[in-house]
């Protein structure tokens, strides 16, 4: 996050599941634009200020941190979660256990790490000039993606969920206060669940980032 108005903020970056529709293969390690998508997300996450960026690592945790442990750009800390399979919000109830509970959060999952830098930037002064909106959706052409961004007083509605219930449940109860962010970026919509889904998002995200740079 830029700039002193900004509320200062950490990113939590999910790495726990099976990625059983990849075929196991820990979509974290993916190759995307001469990175992978785990240090990719945490790169742009620093280069926008977030502190600390934390991994939350699962079922391939062992291989995640010996391919990124030391590298450029790797996260500020990577955590194990042993009961990930009980849910998505157990692993992020993992990782917010390890940050300052009166942190902005950015949630990144792993498998859409497609999104620009310019969009996390867009969340961040949405949500410091925002004082009514408390969650944060990047949206494109329509479309809820990720990352989202929650402020401080969300963490201990999240902290009850139980291991099993979605996030989404959250967004009945904060009604208006969830912003949805239009950005011009395809990439918050792009999960990469399957292999056809990864080769096909990436294929395009290269394309639009050529035509991007030739602007």
């Amino acid at each position: 996050m830029n700039g002193a108005s900004q509320p200062p903020g950490a990113a939590l970056l999910l790495a726990a599941g099976a990625s059983r529709r990849f075929g196991g293969r820990p979509k974290a390690l993916l190759p995307v634009a001469g990175e992978v998508a785990l240090t990719r997300t945490a790169r742009i996450a620093r280069e926008e200020g977030f502190a600390p960026v934390i991994a939350v690592v699962g079922r391939h945790a062992e291989e995640i941190e010996r391919a990124v442990t030391g590298a450029p750009n790797a996260p500020d800390q990577i955590v194990r979660h042993p009961r990930w399979p009980e849910g998505r919000t157990g692993s992020i109830q993992r990782g917010l256990s390890e940050l300052p509970p009166d942190r902005t959060v950015l949630l990144w999952p792993v498998d859409a790490p497609l999104a620009r830098r310019s969009t996390v930037r867009k969340l961040a002064e949405r949500a410091g000039s925002d004082s009514l909106g408390l969650w944060f959706l990047p949206t494109f052409e329509g479309r809820g993606g990720h990352p989202v961004l929650w402020k401080a007083e969300v963490t201990s509605q999240v902290l009850r969920l139980r291991p099993d219930q979605p996030l989404r449940n959250l967004l009945p109860r904060l009604g208006a206060q969830v912003a949805r962010v239009a950005v011009d970026d395809a990439g918050v919509t792009a999960n990469l669940n399957t292999p056809e889904e990864y080769y096909a998002a990436v294929a395009a995200f290269e394309r639009r980032e050529l035509s991007w740079t030739e602007r």
